[in-house]
């Protein structure tokens, strides 16, 4: 199945049924663009939202997120605006 996980609000990433499909998910992959934007919605000032949360559980699971520049840059830690 694909999702879209394209989010442009922190209230995208905190949305539990969308965190519980990432959760289900065993790749994700993100494409190019600005990294604020991910960053802002999974990892906006206030802490990381259930759907980051999500991305960290897919890959202790063992499965793979990809991406271009811009995801590596939000999933690395520290993140990389």
């Amino acid at each position: 199945a694909v999702i879209d996980v394209n989010f442009k609000a922190p209230e995208e990433a905190a949305n539990p049924a969308k965190a519980d499909a990432i959760r289900a998910s065993r790749s994700i992959f993100f494409t190019g663009g600005d990294q604020t934007r991910i960053i802002d919605a999974f990892r906006p000032a206030t802490g990381d939202t259930i759907g980051s949360e999500a991305l960290w559980s897919v890959l202790d699971a063992d499965a793979v997120i990809g991406d271009t520049s811009a995801g590596a840059a939000m999933m690395s830690d520290p993140c990389i605006r």
